[in-house]
């Protein structure tokens, strides 16, 4: 059975989610800033937009130690266990199926901070996708999460 993944990019790097955690891919959205709060954390949506719940918003770029240029303009909204975030990314690329061969462990050059994060490497044809636990950079908010989606 093929393992549909949901692939995008942060500064020419490539990433997949499987989509089962997928909810939608924004292109229109505001943020909201809260103070006091820095790092890769930015703020929070209202999703559905305009009338739902606030969920945190993290950018996977200043998560994973990259540049991050203001112009992002795409969200993925995930959800994992009932919690569901948006990760700011470069730009969506593409929905694959693979086989559960062409994933594999992450190799021991990443770092100890990129694999709480990246659970797999999946193979796409000549390329790698690094798999990523889209919750897990949500986790390493302690506490943000209830907070955020329950309007505090």
């Amino acid at each position: 059975m093929e393992i549909p993944l949901a692939v995008f990019s942060i500064e020419n790097e490539t990433y997949a989610i499987h989509l089962d955690h997928l909810v939608e891919i924004l292109l229109d959205f505001r943020i909201d800033p809260l103070p006091h709060i820095g790092g890769h954390f930015v703020g929070t949506i209202s999703f559905p937009l305009g009338d739902g719940v606030n969920i945190p918003v993290v950018d996977l770029a200043s998560l994973f130690g990259l540049p991050s240029p203001p112009n992002k303009r795409h969200l993925l909204v995930v959800q994992e266990n009932g919690s569901r975030a948006g990760l700011l990314i470069d730009s969506p690329t593409e929905i694959v199926r693979v086989k559960p061969e062409a994933i594999s462990p992450p190799p021991a050059i990443f770092s100890e901070s990129e694999r709480c994060y990246v659970t797999a490497v999946a193979r796409l044809g000549s390329r790698l996708a690094s798999l990523i636990r889209p919750m897990r950079a949500v986790e390493t908010l302690s506490g943000l999460t209830s907070r955020a989606e329950h309007g505090g």
